[in-house]
């Protein structure tokens, strides 16, 4: 890489993590870059060797890149994260979002398929456990309980 091509890229770093304390601060008029690339290439360092300028805080710029790079990667994950969550959340959501005479429904059917493959004892042993007598006598909170239970016990038969 040359001497230009170096500077070009720390021009872009240092343009870079201007940007990222912006966003991170969101502060904008104290955190401009301090340099242009047209700066740099024409006063540059004249030597690759040259110490890195240390800020204020005493880091230098490869450790603040390193830092905001730390920073994005955190951001990338919690936003990921969250992503996942609200699927979840909306796939819980479409599950429940059935009206319940469908739920009911789907319950009586498979009351039906129950009393023929495991028998009218255990079919009425299940709907018991919820406090029903019957599939339409299931509430919203206990229906689909009802409907992965008797599932289990056809799967299971």
């Amino acid at each position: 890489m040359s001497l230009e091509q170096s500077i070009l890229e720390l021009a872009k770093a240092i343009n870079n993590h201007a940007e990222a304390t912006k966003l991170l601060t969101g502060n904008p008029s104290n955190h401009q870059p301090t340099v242009t690339i047209s700066e740099l290439t024409n006063s540059g360092p004249t030597s690759i060797t040259e110490t890195p300028e240390v800020d204020n805080q005493g880091e230098t710029e490869g450790e603040q890149v390193a830092e905001v790079e730390k920073l994005k990667k955190r951001r990338r994950k919690k936003v990921a994260e969250k992503a996942v969550e609200e699927t979840e959340t909306e796939l819980e959501a479409e599950k429940t979002a059935e009206p319940l005479e469908t739920r009911v429904a789907e319950a009586k059917g498979l009351t039906l398929k129950l009393v023929t493959s495991v028998g009218r004892d255990e079919t009425a042993e299940l709907l018991d456990s919820f406090s029903a007598k019957k599939a339409s006598d299931l509430t919203d909170e206990t229906v689909d309980q009802f409907i992965d239970e008797a599932k289990q016990l056809l799967q299971g038969k």
